[in-house]
């Protein structure tokens, strides 16, 4: 209470004799030799109903990390200093029956040891999917003249990002693969409340832009597990499907951008691996003769020949294995049928460019069906990034009277759904309905 508060309490603490213990306690000791001003305190808190004395101390952010200085400003990679505790706050895509966005954004840094070796790792075969698109440098911050520069720029990229994912993964349903997802880059960070500059207030010195972003950025989680009634059906809280071309009510089997590092303890998978392609090697590369007894009796069935329609296999001394060169815009049946024989392959690599071109249309109506709802399930996403205080102008527009959502002068709203293949002979690719989840 305010007696309390007059008498000296809720104040720093200087250290000294606890004056209910008459001891001095070991907390005095820290107040007294190891603190530096403006660095670690520890205050005298008064607790109503709980304790007139109560020694509160504040941890540096570079030993406790928060979920933003960790995971987005990434405090700790300018610093080279690992922290000994880290919060999983300021994220995204936590439901009711599993906390999917803190699991991931632990994953993606080495954190999570609770996985099954045997369903994360050795069980699957799987689609690397890496970013070939250059990264743009940050649209410089010019103020008034412009504050939605940043905010357009981190749009337009996600949303370019979120069509080159789409592709990828109908990719890898076709083909029944696991996703690796590709490193992730962000020009705004994702916030409630207004940003400054596309940063949190407070954070615009030290928030990196672009910087590597969580999944909970780009895409919610929680969505790739599929949908709740198909969630509560599997045997544990939090699992994947079991397959990527299962109903699409299940979602899509995915692993992150971390999980690639783990695999230096499983050879037999880190190095079974092949590039998918369009285009054969470059010139400056001189790919080797690959005697065909020995192709033949590895390849997990009979190749068709190049010109009908099989994979043109190309290996380059050197290179972490074979490239398979297909032209683009095929029917996905023929797409599967061209790599059957290349099942074996653990990791099947492939740009997100050519991701995007492999698939040209599908041969069923259903799987073209199924593709679309996954990806109206997977990526809906709508978010105003607002990058400053109101303005006068802004102020006489809210002054008028909410305005209808997507027009709001201070937002920069993302994202669009991307678009996917649609069936043979259709003019337009199929759009994603609207609410398949």
């Amino acid at each position: 209470g305010s007696h309390k508060t007059k008498r000296g309490y809720n104040k720093l603490w200087a250290g000294g004799e606890d004056p209910e213990t008459g001891g001095a306690g070991d907390a005095s000791v820290v107040a007294r030799g190891r603190t530096t001003e403006g660095s670690r305190r520890i205050f005298d808190v008064c607790l109503p109903n709980v304790s007139r004395h109560v020694h509160i101390g504040t941890f540096p952010v570079t030993a406790v990390a928060g979920g933003h200085t960790f995971f987005v400003q990434q405090l700790q990679s300018p610093t080279a200093t690992w922290p000994m505790a880290v919060h999983a706050t300021y994220q995204f895509g936590d439901t009711s029956d599993y906390a999917f966005g803190k699991r991931q954004r632990f994953r993606d840094w080495g954190m999570w040891l609770v996985d099954e070796e045997e369903e994360y790792i050795t069980g699957s075969r799987y689609l690397v999917l890496e970013e070939d698109a250059p990264l743009a440098p940050r649209e410089p911050w010019v103020g008034f003249k412009d504050l939605h520069a940043r905010g357009r720029q981190h749009v337009s990229h996600l949303e370019r990002v979120r069509q080159r994912l789409a592709h990828g993964f109908a990719l890898a349903r076709a083909l029944n693969r696991t996703a690796v997802l590709p490193t992730l880059w962000c020009y705004c960070d994702k916030f409630w409340h207004r940003l400054d500059k596309c940063a949190i207030p407070s954070a615009t010195e030290s928030q990196p832009l672009p910087f590597v972003c969580p999944l909970d950025h780009v895409i919610d989680p929680s969505l790739l597990h599929g949908t709740i009634p198909s969630r509560m059906r599997r045997p544990q809280r939090g699992m994947q499907a079991s397959r990527a071309d299962g109903p699409w009510e299940d979602g899509l089997p995915f692993r992150g951008r971390h999980w690639l590092r783990q695999l230096g303890a499983h050879p037999r998978i880190g190095y079974s691996t092949a590039t998918l392609s369009t285009a054969p090697p470059g010139e400056a590369s001189v790919p080797m003769e690959v005697p065909p007894p020995m192709l033949s009796s590895t390849l997990s069935s009979a190749a068709l020949p190049p010109e009908r329609g099989g994979a043109r296999h190309a290996f380059v001394p050197g290179s972490e294995g074979p490239r398979l060169v297909l032209p683009a815009r095929r029917r996905a049946g023929e797409l599967r049928a061209a790599l059957k024989p290349y099942d074996h392959v653990r990791l099947l690599r492939v740009s997100l460019s050519d991701a995007s071109a492999m698939i040209g249309c599908y041969e069923g109506a259903q799987e073209a069906h199924d593709t679309a709802q996954l990806t109206s399930h997977i990526f809906p996403h709508s978010w105003c990034y607002r990058p400053f205080e109101m303005t006068p102008e802004w102020s006489a527009v809210a002054a008028k009277g909410a305005p209808k959502r997507g027009t709001e002068p201070w937002c920069v709203w993302g994202f669009a759904k991307p678009a996917v293949p649609g069936v043979c002979g259709a003019v337009q690719p199929v759009k994603p309905a609207d609410g398949g989840g």
